[in-house]
């Protein structure tokens, strides 16, 4: 009997990881290319052609793979399909046109977390980077409104911000002298490497991770945005406390609770965050009034379509999208419907596993983020499906000591 040569194998072998390889850098690096233009030009032409990019990857990848890729979740494919209700629903009603185009085009980078997983991307070391680019971007422009604010370089970065949409800087008032913010528009991604990196430093204590924190956390004060704040301290409590022992864990909570009530009664007495008569949330309880008058059994049940105009006297006109985005969304898809689409944000899985362990911190991460989008626009816009991707790659990815399975991707 002829022996069979079994010497070209291992050369295939070696092709073929070396392809998967090449796969994943080329992947990893356009997705950390498209995590930078979100933070600093989300509304650019680049960035739409990097996204497009991605996506060809991702059918590259199901190609390539030849039926061999494998859904973990089937979370953006019930979002894509809500979001396309109520885009066609929309043409029944008075809508904002280029408003619904939008959020049904970028409801799509949900898809993104099949494209981490196929190319084994480490999601949260780009998030991680994008953060501390976001940063520095931040400082810059800061110092050069201060610097040069009168100068031509001065004029083109504010055109820049209204053309993007990137955010404003000025004086809010919340105490009885007011206070210089300045917020990039996608600051409040800044929440996600905050966690990121303050889960890291606890893990293993090291000075490039402190040097973060202190960073992020400057940018963030600046922002004066209440929500991230408060988000900032409450996830930054959890994550110390799990990783203390329960000794530590019960009087770590007694201080905190000891804490948060004379905050809170300095807040209430002191200042006017919480109250109602402060714009902002004058404004936001505004919505809520317009919302309870505008609805009726039938739009409660199912919506009025993606980007549907209503009269709210927060802002006294009629306005498509508010900054209560639960309420948007129950105008947009129904009760019912919104129901689903935060189940299917908040348990993409089914496996109870991916809840556990570890992995428990990146559900509170997230559940304090959806709670900051409550009465934040801050959830269903480019950088915050980021986090959504990057809250889904975390609990499909192995718990920590797993033996990690091959990626089935052949690109």
């Amino acid at each position: 009997m002829r022996a069979v040569s079994t010497w070209p194998q291992p050369r295939a072998a070696i092709a073929a990881v070396r392809s998967s390889e090449i796969a994943h850098w080329i992947a990893s690096a356009t997705m950390g290319l498209f995590l930078v233009l979100t933070m600093a030009v989300p509304a650019a032409v680049a960035n739409k052609i990097v996204y497009v990019l991605l996506f060809g990857l991702l059918l590259t990848a199901c190609v390539a793979g030849r039926g061999r890729v494998r859904i973990q979740t089937f979370a953006p494919l019930i979002i894509l399909t809500i979001f396309a209700y109520g885009y066609v629903l929309s043409f029944l009603f008075e809508a904002d046109r280029p408003l619904a185009n939008q959020l049904m085009l970028s409801v799509a980078m949900l898809l993104l977390v099949y494209l981490v997983d196929w190319y084994a991307i480490d999601f949260g070391r780009l998030v991680k980077g994008a953060g501390i680019f976001l940063c520095l971007f931040s400082i810059a422009a800061i110092l050069t409104l201060i610097v040069a604010q009168d100068s031509a370089l001065g004029s083109f970065l504010m055109q820049y911000f209204i053309e993007f949409s990137l955010g404003a800087y000025g004086q809010r008032s919340f105490f009885d002298t007011t206070l210089f913010t300045f917020r990039i528009g996608t600051a409040p991604f800044l929440f996600l490497p905050y966690c990121l990196f303050l889960s890291s430093f606890l893990r293993k204590p090291r000075l490039l991770d402190l040097l973060a924190l202190v960073l992020i956390g400057f940018v963030i004060f600046l922002s004066t945005s209440r929500g991230l704040i408060l988000g900032c301290l409450l996830a930054s409590g959890y994550i110390t406390l799990a990783r203390l022992r329960p000794t530590g864990q019960l009087i770590g909570f007694c201080l905190g609770i000891v804490a948060a009530l004379v905050l809170f009664d300095y807040l209430i007495n002191q200042t006017n965050v919480l109250s109602v008569t402060e714009q902002s949330n004058n404004v936001k309880v505004g919505h809520v009034i317009s919302f309870v008058e505008h609805m009726t059994p039938l739009r409660v049940l199912m919506g009025e379509g993606l980007a549907a105009y209503y009269f709210t006297s927060g802002f006294n006109f009629d306005a498509a999208q508010t900054e209560v985005t639960l309420l948007d969304m129950v105008r947009y898809f129904g009760a019912p419907l919104t129901s689903v689409l935060y189940a299917a944000l908040l348990a993409p899985t089914l496996r109870l596993e991916s809840y556990t362990g570890e992995k428990t911190t990146s559900v509170v991460i997230f559940v304090v983020y959806l709670a900051i989008s409550l009465t934040n626009p801050v959830l269903f816009n480019s950088y915050g499906l980021l986090i959504v991707v990057w809250y889904w790659s975390s609990l499909l990815s192995p718990q920590p000591g797993e033996a990690k399975t091959p990626r089935r991707n052949a690109a």
